[in-house]
């Protein structure tokens, strides 16, 4: 049975298939319970038809099956983790830094890009059955790890009435002062940094969001209705 499974993995290109949904299921624990089953699949839809563009511009060039599955692959994830390896290098070099710079960063993984088509081109054919094995493994593997994250999200999520962060405690812990301060009232301003207005999270999210609007209201609140 493993050397079944083995043969399969070494010859399939499942690792095509499981990178779009490693990254939309990973961005999908990262806000757990917040974007709707629309909104991921349209999503995951999007990666994947980026891929198969790819995949058919660049077949073109390399005229070999394999070789254009392995190429769609570098070149999606790098699409994909640009972002996270930007962040990535600014949380560990000084600000500053040359190699943090876009200008130096899209340039040198672009040019890596092309020394690796190059080298597919230059290649002669082979069946690249431990490259894809590897890949295989690899991409199921962190699919897996995902599955825990999101049993832990779920329960946490649930815990603090699905609170985006979780830290955030000012309303339990708010104790009014008896004692007035002065003649004239307080001004409360709450600015919502990061979240969308509640039309936004209707029409892009279909999520309603109505009842904090209609709390703030009942406490006498003016909400700024045309920044929505």
């Amino acid at each position: 049975m493993f050397k079944k499974a083995k043969d399969i993995l070494s010859a399939k290109s499942f690792f095509i298939f499981l990178l779009p949904l490693f990254f939309i299921y990973s961005a999908y624990n990262e806000l757990f319970g917040f974007l709707n089953p629309g909104f991921v699949l349209l999503n995951l839809l999007g990666v994947a038809l980026l891929a198969l563009f790819i995949f058919i511009f660049i077949h073109i060039f390399l005229n070999q099956k394999k070789k254009s599955i392995i190429y769609t692959f570098f070149t999606l994830a790098y699409f994909l983790l640009i972002g996270f390896l930007h962040d990535t290098l600014k949380s560990l070099l000084p600000a500053g830094n040359l190699i943090v710079s876009f200008t130096f960063l899209i340039p040198l993984t672009i040019l890596l890009l092309l020394l690796l088509f190059i080298y597919l081109k230059r290649q002669k054919q082979q069946n690249y059955s431990d490259l894809f094995l590897y890949l295989n493994v690899l991409m199921i593997a962190l699919i897996l790890s995902e599955i825990p994250n999101s049993i832990k999200r779920y329960r946490l999520d649930k815990s603090v009435d699905n609170l985006i962060d979780f830290r955030f405690n000012a309303a339990s812990s708010y104790v009014p002062g008896s004692i007035a301060d002065s003649s004239k009232p307080d001004i409360y301003f709450l600015l919502f940094d990061g979240m969308a207005s509640t039309k936004s999270l209707k029409d892009r999210l279909g999520k309603d969001n109505s009842k904090l609007d209609s709390f703030l209201l009942s406490e006498d609140f003016y909400i700024a209705n045309k920044w929505q």
